[in-house]
């Protein structure tokens, strides 16, 4: 099945019988919800919120979307979308505020989008790892159309042909998952599920947050670490800026 090593993953050749399983069931889903990121097959479902950030003169603070909720009066909830909680239309947040600081939060630098920052992604490794039986045969998948996938020799890799989503699929540890696809900039997998089938990460390449599907024990530890911001959800929640009904979509 592996046709190469792509340090420190194995390239996959053929990827049909370990993503049979759920493939199907994401073509099946609505588009716009978190079924069609993560299968609907799992007793829990855990929101990850990215951080946003604070440029200070000793480097960047994380910023938890409760901070930015309690600065802008704007609701906390499990279906909270950044672009509502700040007010911004999605051209505006994704630049940044610097010249506009305290203007809409305390922060200027919005949640990373596609990818787990590399400021929480160990903390979620520690947790996954100890929920699966299998944590030295995982499998990751990239999507295929990032720029930098161009200089990957990754030619005769296995391609996941998901809704609206193409991707290139590898094996490993769970620990490799906390190292960066490319040198030159942080991008961590955005698909992840062990060979035990005991949990399913997603982060979709549009979206600041991650999705989780996992059993009751793993639910509790990752919402119990400090360092994430973490919300119970449904598998049927959806997961566009139009989805979160309770604050008023920026103005066009």
């Amino acid at each position: 099945m592996a046709i190469s090593r792509f340090e420190p993953w194995e390239v996959l050749s053929n990827s049909a019988d370990v993503t049979g399983w759920f493939a199907p069931v994401l073509h099946d889903a609505p588009r716009d919800n978190i079924r069609a990121l993560v299968p609907d097959m799992y007793p829990q479902y855990v929101r990850l919120l990215h951080p946003a950030y604070q440029e200070r003169p000793k480097g960047k603070r994380m910023v938890q979307w409760k901070e930015i909720a309690a600065y802008t009066n704007r609701v906390f909830h499990p279906l909270v979308q950044f672009p509502n909680l700040v007010g911004l239309r999605l051209q505006q947040y994704e630049s940044g505020i610097n010249e506009n600081e305290g203007k809409y939060g305390p922060w200027t630098d919005p949640p990373e989008q596609g990818t787990l920052p590399p400021e929480i992604i160990g903390s979620v490794v520690e947790v996954l790892r100890r929920c699966t039986d299998t944590p030295d045969n995982c499998f990751f998948a990239l999507w295929s159309g990032w720029a930098d996938v161009r200089r990957l020799d990754i030619a005769k890799a296995a391609h996941l042909r998901l809704p609206g989503r193409d991707y290139i699929v590898f094996q490993g540890a769970i620990d490799t998952a906390k190292q960066s696809v490319f040198k030159w900039r942080f991008q961590a997998m955005n698909l992840w599920w062990p060979a035990d089938r005991r949990w399913f990460l997603a982060t979709d390449i549009d979206l600041e947050s991650t999705y989780i599907g996992i059993d009751d024990n793993g639910m509790e530890a990752m919402m119990n670490q400090d360092l994430l911001e973490t919300i119970a959800t449904d598998p049927n929640n959806g997961i566009t800026t139009s989805s979160d009904s309770v604050n008023p979509s920026p103005a066009p």
